[in-house]
């Protein structure tokens, strides 16, 4: 009886250990989504160009309004830029909408205000790494027409815990 039972035990497991688990999904959407992301810094290097422009880190002299400021990616194309606490005038709004995408392979991440016309409405637009499960990196240039040299920044940002 004994033997019988093991037997049933040992098939048991073995049946159970078989069973197809539901893949996970590790797509960047789904890494973004439905978290909220604060900045903890910008790196700024004024002239890529310039060998010895190594960059500063900016974000400790932003205004503390925008220092708080969050982004919630709440679904797949949608989400919200949330001025938290410390707002920069009484009037501004507790968030605002943006729409976004994340395209060439999960590394450009573009967020707009406008769905009709994204190019014409761009809030935020980048090169994005992931550094880790809770933080990722956005990197994206500016052309300066007077100067004509080109910029870098280099944001962090971090998943916060609501």
């Amino acid at each position: 009886m004994k033997k019988f039972l093991f037997a049933l035990a040992g098939v048991a497991i073995f049946a159970t250990s078989c069973k197809k688990e539901d893949p996970i999904d590790t797509s960047k959407t789904k890494y973004l989504m439905d978290k909220y992301w604060r900045m903890s810094k910008s790196i700024y290097i004024g002239d890529v160009a310039d060998p010895l422009d190594f960059g500063t880190d900016i974000f400790p002299g932003f205004p503390t309004c925008k220092k708080d400021d969050y982004y919630h990616f709440a679904t797949s194309s949608t989400g919200e830029l949330h001025d938290h606490f410390a707002k920069c005038s009484g009037t501004d709004p507790d968030q605002m909408p943006f729409f976004w995408t994340i395209t060439n392979n999960e590394t450009h991440l573009k967020l707009y205000t406008n769905p009709e016309f994204p190019d014409e409405s761009v809030h935020l637009e980048g090169d994005v790494t992931y550094v880790s499960i809770d933080t990722f990196v956005l990197t994206y240039t500016v052309y300066n027409d007077v100067s004509e040299k080109t910029s870098r920044y280099t944001n962090t940002y971090y998943k916060l815990v609501p």
